[in-house]
């Protein structure tokens, strides 16, 4: 043996008491000092002991430098001293081991709970411990626990005090938990880290023993609760599950050890059934009083006969509580044969408490990684049975097990979805959504709360602003507007500080507005700021906010009308996920899909078959079946469907407008419709629609789109075949109705681009392109589907008249689109005409003229009456369209026939041009053309500053009525009038150029008014003429006549140029010629100095004289610096 220097053997027992001890402390200290000093002297008494942990020794420290080494040296010396007891040479060693355990093992204890977790003497020391412990036996297990419980001296005393052992027994169990918890030794020690272990379960049940023996009276919960966190602790650590082990070392930890998880909780099953009356404690106890979680943990590890011989401590739970007394927390007892004693008023009989914390920890649990698909069928195999055989408990008790089972169902589904990184975002979401539901309907607003800020987290990773507003919606709906205090369950991880309801719900709006506003959803965002509207002004009265949030709110407003804030019309799609290859909570469930954006069909299915790889799409919507159904593969229905929103007569009216309209067709809305066709019979090759069918579905979601989801499952289907004559009554009301909500949408917005009407129409009005109502009319309107189908009588009736009303919708919209169409499409546009009077013609024939809408004639008056002169103005007819009139009409007023009607194009330039002559007709003026457009007008003033413009091929003079001119002074009034008036109409005239038909009926057609203007002395002094120039220059009189055009029809439809030209006088004039560039026609105006104006292709400007009673006065001399010569001439 190894001697040691005296100066550091000062290690004394100052507790030994034992006789026998001399010989062994002798033989081993020889040279022991007489003033000892213990090993408690060497804590630190910086540390706080435990707090149910007595001082162990006043004495002194001794100095700092001598600490760290003296340390060393006893633990040194204790673990040469545990090594040779342990050796089988020494012979029996009870009585040391009696002796060191009684006088160092507490010590040793609160030396190792006080060492920091990186000293390296704290490895040294457990292995001590682990050595002292190992070689104690149940009899120096009982010689230490009888020490430190003193016994009673006579039988009627009153019972030992166990403070004592109590406060051993948790400092015990403090240590035992930190080794479990804390790794000691290295992770590669498996060796060292099993004996440990297999130490530790010797403790635990001698600790065991002695709590059911010695712990009891009086009762102290604090140990029994300590002993089973430090038990359960223990069993469920890593180094424990033998799962992960690979077989040979499996079979060898079992071989010699056992399985040392199952003889642990054994132990704790046996002292959970010792407690008797006590066990209500901890069952609805707060805290770490409450065993279910730690119970729940323990059968959770996957060993089959841990499972079934722990999981029925939980029936025994359900028990407790259920004969709990209903006034107070104490237990009544268990058993049921002490139950029949006890009234029945003073039971509780439910056990909510116990499913509240069950639900809650198997949450936590499964999230974490425990439990299995095992562990649910053994749960409900096992706690079900024994529910079965207790005839108070097995209705509730059932109940229980349903819920506990359908939970760990959902939580399961939850942890493999989120572990696997395949899974997409979307899949993710309706997997949380699947617990919110089942969350919401058992009413646990804390579990409920707690995936709905992961959802919205998730919704905002993806940038799904809308979604993430309504799932933060579902928190602030179960707040109120009060002062009152916020439970626990109600608290937001947004703003954990804030503890009332109102100030809370407040916040959330914010937060939720905040996201409404970037997922263009103002709609929604307004309303919940009427919501705060109110509370600002009428209960906080905070016109601070209350400004701002006005203010705001008319933002919204704005963004919501202007027509520059694209917002693209969702389209939805259904998706059916069949067979048992996807994940339980799509497995044969059909969903309804909010796209996103301008997503539309193809793009939606790639972006499902990429979230699926192994996915078979379905080309046919056919209903699948059972062997699709059950099979391991995944098969994937996707089709399109249509918004059936909700009629709203708030939507109705025709003052709404077109933006707001859009938005609710196809927001909140949760049916939805789609349409499978399919042929009955023999199919006509020569018109389908005589056997074509439609099976139409109609899809009701669980809730409406948009919400916390972009998807939500289908809860109703209904489908309703529709014959052939009834899908053709539905075709024509689908067109009709289609038909007059673009005419209104064009007639309400003049900045729509107009190929969509141009399409719409094209595809009614001509039949080489959709067939048109032909079609119908073969299949169903002949005598002799007549008479073979008599009970369709009615339905033929209405659907002659929807085809009957089509023709006023037709009307209206070529109407519309007369007046948007441009030069470029104006043969499309005359086309279009030309085919919808001869429709018009058959069916007003066949079945009668149909109905305009009401608010449609509005539309279509409200535009005539901005392109309509006023009738005491006008001298040809203001042109009213009404809807029984006919599109043409010849220029005398007279109606042709429907087949060969002159087609008359009018621009909007061409009314503001007859408005103008009638103004000058009212001053002594007439203007006449050849031409009624004013497409091409021009700006041009002359040196008198006449801002007025003229059509390029319009002659203009001023005439007298006795057939004199004047130049007088007084007619400059008229001369301004005149100016204003040319000025307002250019200003009329630049407005996009729009063609349409006009009709008049009672006006009869104007007579040619010509104006000439004879001038006694010219405006300008004229130069010599040019011989080489003269004949070049085509002259034309100074007069303007206008004229109607011919009713003989352009040979080129919709062109400007192809209205025949009248003669005016002895001269013709010429076609108009292109516009001209903005350089040529700067030019141009220089001709303005001419005595006579010339027939150039320019638009001649000069001052108009107009008519005056004063007689002419001599024109001004011409300026002698001025050049005769015309620049154009040289």
């Amino acid at each position: 043996m190894t001697s040691y220097p005296t100066q550091y053997m000062s290690l004394h027992f100052q507790t030994i008491s034992h006789p026998t001890s001399t010989h062994f402390t002798s033989f081993l200290f020889p040279s022991l000092p007489t003033a000892p000093v213990s090993i408690p002297s060497l804590i630190t008494t910086t540390t706080q002991p435990h707090p149910y942990t007595p001082s162990i020794s006043n004495t002194s420290l001794p100095p700092s430098h001598h600490l760290p080494h003296q340390l060393d040296l006893c633990v040194k010396i204790l673990g040469d001293i545990l090594d040779v007891l342990f050796s089988s040479e020494v012979g029996p060693t009870y009585e040391d081991i009696t002796q060191l355990s009684s006088a160092l093992l507490e010590d040793i204890i609160a030396f190792v709970s006080k060492l920091n977790s990186e000293d390296p003497l704290l490895s040294k020391l457990v292995s001590v411990l682990v050595s002292l412990l190992r070689q104690m036996n149940e009899r120096h297990f009982q010689t230490l626990f009888n020490q430190l419980t003193p016994q009673p001296v006579s039988p009627t005393a009153s019972p030992p005090n166990t403070a004592q052992l109590c406060c051993f027994l948790l400092s015990l169990m403090d240590v035992l938990e930190s080794l479990v918890k804390e790794r000691i030794f290295p992770k590669d020690w498996a060796e060292m880290i099993l004996l440990q272990n297999s130490v530790i379960v010797k403790v635990l049940q001698q600790i065991s023993r002695v709590i059911s023996e010695r712990v009891r009276e009086p009762f102290k919960e604090e140990v029994w609760g300590h002993f089973f966190h430090t038990s359960i602790n223990f069993i469920t650590q890593p180094s424990l599950q033998l799962e992960g082990f690979t077989p040979s070392k499996r079979n060898k930890v079992l071989s010699r050890y056992k399985d040392m998880r199952k003889e642990t909780a054994l132990e704790i099953k046996s002292l959970w059934f010792s407690l008797g009356s006590q066990k209500i404690k901890f069952v609805k106890g707060g805290g770490d009083l409450c065993m279910v979680g730690p119970f729940l943990k323990m059968t959770m590890l996957p060993g089959v006969e841990l499972r079934k011989a722990t999981i029925p401590i939980f029936f025994d739970m359900m028990q407790c509580e259920f004969y709990s007394s209903r006034d107070s927390s104490s237990s009544q007892s268990s058993s049921s044969n002490t139950q029949s004693d006890q009234p029945r008023t003073k039971y509780k009989f439910k056990f909510n408490e116990f499913e509240s914390e069950m639900l809650e920890k198997l949450d936590e649990l499964v999230e974490s990684g425990h439990g299995d698909g095992h562990y649910r069928e053994m749960f409900q195999e096992l706690v079900g049975a024994l529910c079965c055989e207790h005839n108070t408990m097995k209705e509730p008790g059932l109940k229980l097990v349903r819920t506990v089972t359908r939970l760990l169902e959902r939580l399961l589904q939850y942890r493999t979805i989120m572990n696997t990184p395949d899974n997409s975002a979307e899949t993710r979401m309706s997997c949380i959504v699947n617990l919110l539901d089942f969350y919401a309907e058992i009413k646990r607003k804390e579990l409920y709360l707690r995936y709905v800020y992961k959802l919205s987290n998730l919704h905002l990773d993806c940038d799904n602003y809308t979604e993430s507003g309504y799932t933060l919606k579902l928190h602030a709906d179960l707040l109120h507007w009060t002062n009152d205090p916020l439970s626990t369950a109600l608290r937001s991880p947004l703003y954990p500080k804030v503890n009332q309801h109102g100030v809370l719900k407040e916040m959330l709006y914010g937060q939720i507005i905040d996201h409404f506003d970037k997922g263009k959803m103002w709609e929604d965002a307004l309303v919940l700021c009427k919501e705060l509207v109110e509370q600002y002004e009428v209960v906080m009265m905070d016109y601070n906010k209350l400004a701002d949030l006005l203010a705001r709110m008319s933002n919204f407003y704005r963004s919501i009308m202007n027509p520059q804030n694209l917002r693209p019309e969702p389209e939805y799609f259904r998706v059916a996920y069949f067979g048992r290859g996807f994940p339980a909570f799509l497995q044969n469930k059909v969903f309804v899909y909010r796209g996103n954006g301008f997503e539309r069909l193809a793009d939606f299915t790639s972006r499902i078959l990429d979230q699926f790889p192994n996915a078979e799409r379905m080309t046919k919507l056919t209903p699948p079946s059972d062997d699709v159904k059950d099979s391991p593969q995944q098969f994937v229905q996707i089709s399109k469907v249509d918004c059936a929103p909700e009629e709203d007569t708030r939507f109705l009216a025709p003052s709404v407008n077109e933006q707001i309209q859009k938005y609710y067709r196809a927001h909140h809305v949760k049916v939805f419709t789609y349409s499978r066709p399919f042929h009955r019979g023999h199919r006509d090759p020569n018109n389908e629609f005589a056997t074509l069918c439609i099976e139409k579905t109609t899809l009701q979601t669980s809730y409406p789109l948009p919400g916390i989801l972009r998807c939500f499952p289908v809860v109703h289907t209904k489908s309703v075949e529709l014959s052939p004559l009834e899908n053709a009554i539905e075709s024509m009301t689908t067109a009709n109705n289609d038909l007059y909500e673009i005419a209104k949408r064009y007639a309400r917005d003049l900045t729509l681009p107009l190929h969509q009407l141009t399409r719409k129409v094209s595809g009614m009005v001509d039949a080489a392109v959709m067939g048109g109502v032909v079609n119908y009319e073969k299949a169903f309107l002949t005598s002799e589907y007549e008479c073979c189908h008599a009970e369709d009588a009615d339905k033929l009736g209405n659907l002659r008249q929807l085809i009957a009303n089509q023709a006023p919708l037709l009307e209206a919209a070529l109407f519309i689109h007369g007046r948007r169409v441009t030069e470029a499409e104006m043969g499309l546009h005359n086309h279009m005409v030309t085919s919808f009077n001869k429709m018009q013609a058959q069916i007003q024939d066949k079945y009668g003229i149909g109905e305009m809408p009401e608010d449609l004639r509005v539309e279509k008056l409200r535009l005539q009456s901005q392109i309509s002169l006023p009738e005491e103005h006008s001298t040809r007819g203001s042109y009213h369209y009404s809807s029984n009139d006919s599109l043409f009409v010849d220029e005398g007023g007279r109606e042709e026939g429907r087949h060969d009607r002159s087609r008359h194009s009018l621009s909007r330039g061409f009314l503001a041009l007859t408005s103008l002559s009638t103004e000058l007709a009212q001053l002594g003026i007439t203007l006449s053309g050849s031409q009624h457009s004013l497409s091409r007008l021009s700006a041009a003033s002359g040196k008198a500053g006449c801002g007025g413009t003229l059509p390029r091929q319009f002659k203009t003079s001023t005439v007298y009525g006795n057939g004199t001119t004047s130049s007088s002074k007084s007619a400059k009034k008229e001369s301004r009038a005149l100016k204003n008036l040319l000025r307002r109409e250019s200003f009329s005239s630049r407005e996009s150029s729009t063609q349409w038909f006009q009709r008049c009926e009672s006006v009869p057609p104007q007579p040619i008014v010509e104006l000439t203007e004879q001038v006694t002395a010219p405006l300008t002094p004229q130069r010599p003429k040019r011989l080489d120039s003269v004949d070049m220059l085509p002259v034309r009189p100074r007069s303007c006549t206008f004229t109607s055009p011919p009713t003989t029809p352009s040979p080129s439809l919709g062109s400007r140029e192809s209205l025949g030209n009248t003669p005016t006088g002895s001269v013709y004039e010429e076609d108009a010629p292109p516009p001209l560039p903005i350089k040529a026609r700067d030019q141009d105006n220089d001709l303005r100095h001419s005595s006579t104006i010339p027939m150039s292709k320019g638009i001649p400007s000069f001052p108009l004289d107009l008519p005056t009673d004063e007689p002419p006065k001599k024109p001004p001399r011409p300026d002698k610096n001025h050049n005769h010569q015309d620049p154009t001439l040289l």
